[in-house]
């Protein structure tokens, strides 16, 4: 994933979302905010995150923990890398984001059988 970086935190938008992270969450992020993803309170560790990135210009790891609405947690692994266009400030996070093989695959026979049609490749 990666995420466009403004002053203003509130207009934070994805760039660039993934199939992988579609299979996840159940919806394209693409263009979208980065804090309006379910739970609230997930939405909000992403948007605090993303200001410890952009504050200190230092790559972090954490390893995250929410619940789908479906009943099933998620534990991803998460790396954020600073990125700029002109040096400073940073106005871009790369994200990478590790999710077990068994999560990709229940969230997907779970979006398929209960709230969207899920597009595997």
């Amino acid at each position: 994933m990666a995420a466009d970086i403004f002053d203003n935190l509130v207009d934070n938008r994805f760039r660039c979302w993934g199939s992988g992270m579609t299979r996840i969450h159940g919806r394209d992020m693409t263009g979208k905010s980065s804090y309006s993803l379910a739970p609230a309170a997930f939405g909000e560790t992403l948007r605090e995150h993303h200001q410890i990135v952009s504050q200190t210009k230092a790559a972090a790891a954490d390893v995250l923990s929410f619940g789908r609405p479906s009943g099933l947690g998620h534990t991803p692994w998460v790396v954020r890398l600073p990125l700029s266009n002109t040096g400073e400030p940073v106005d871009q996070v790369v994200v990478i984001a590790w999710y077990s093989d068994e999560a990709l695959t229940w969230s997907a026979a779970t979006a398929a059988r209960f709230c969207c049609k899920v597009d595997i490749a």
